[in-house]
């Protein structure tokens, strides 16, 4: 058996975007945890929502700024576990490629 672990999520829920708290279970929590965790200290904030076409949008936002800096697309089903953790990871290298973890792109 896997070890599992969940993340809340704020999704943007169809056809009106109202918005409600989610948790979604990724595999993996001795690393994506930690990375989820530091990333909402620093004021990221996870989100999703299925597309009308039936995908799986992931993002990891900075609130402050208005922006994404992690996105995942994924079919809906089993392999969203799979897209939590790879979203995650991603957040969690961009901001620390950032000598200051603001958010905005290394070397700009």
């Amino acid at each position: 058996m896997t070890d599992q672990t969940t993340i809340q999520f704020t999704q943007y829920m169809l056809p009106d975007g109202r918005a409600q708290q989610v948790d979604l279970i990724v595999d993996d929590p001795s690393t994506a945890r930690m990375a989820s965790e530091i990333l909402m200290q620093k004021g990221y904030r996870f989100e999703c929502e299925v597309l009308t076409n039936g995908v799986v949008s992931l993002t990891c936002a900075n609130t402050l700024q208005g922006i994404d800096i992690a996105i995942e697309l994924c079919p809906n089903g089993p392999g969203i576990k799979a897209a939590v953790g790879r979203m995650v990871a991603s957040a969690h290298a961009f901001i620390f490629k950032n000598k200051k973890g603001s958010g905005k792109p290394a070397g700009g």
